[in-house]
């Protein structure tokens, strides 16, 4: 999900954990720590973390947006025109 942030409207991407998924307490732990870890790092090659929303059986990390297209196809054409 992609939305934009209050002024001056930087687009924003949301990452959202299903509620079936949430309802699961070891795959929320580890969306916890996903966040958590990706909160501790600091790097160009990695997209930041802006925020965490809970609401209810709703959780979402919010990170900056990165455009682009899809990350597997450009890993994959970045492998196919290595080997």
């Amino acid at each position: 999900m992609r939305t934009r942030s209050p002024p001056p409207h930087e687009p924003l991407a949301v990452k959202l954990l299903r509620a079936d998924l949430a309802a699961d307490e070891r795959v929320l732990e580890r969306f916890l720590k996903e966040r958590a870890t990706l909160m501790r790092v600091r790097s160009p090659h990695v997209v930041g973390v802006r925020d965490m929303v809970v609401e209810g059986a709703t959780f979402a990390i919010v990170m900056s947006y990165v455009g682009g297209g899809i990350c597997g196809a450009a890993v994959h054409h970045r492998t196919a025109r290595a080997g």
